[in-house]
């Protein structure tokens, strides 16, 4: 398990995202099926750097053998949360 060096680090990264203001990552699963599509928009600078940054969250928290960190990481997310939509607005990051 990471240190919260680590978690407050990637918390400052997301937060300073270039262009994070244009980002926004959205759950899409309109017949309520186990399985949905991820919405990503927003420039190609910040959904890059979200990619980025996503796969290496997800190092830490899946299993080495996980085929797609960045879904990995989507979907622990949308599972863990109370809504499907997380948008980075003002500096913050909302679900």
């Amino acid at each position: 398990m990471a240190s919260s060096d680590f978690w407050r680090d990637i918390a400052d990264k997301f937060r300073n995202i270039p262009e994070g203001s244009t980002l926004t990552v959205e759950w899409n699963n309109p017949r309520h099926l186990e399985s949905g599509e991820w919405s990503v928009a927003g420039s190609t600078t910040a959904i890059l750097s979200f990619e980025a940054l996503a796969r290496r969250v997800a190092r830490e928290i899946s299993d080495p053998s996980t085929p797609d960190l960045y879904k990995a990481w989507l979907e622990q997310l949308c599972w863990s949360q109370f809504s499907r939509t997380w948008i980075r607005r003002d500096n913050s990051w909302r679900m």
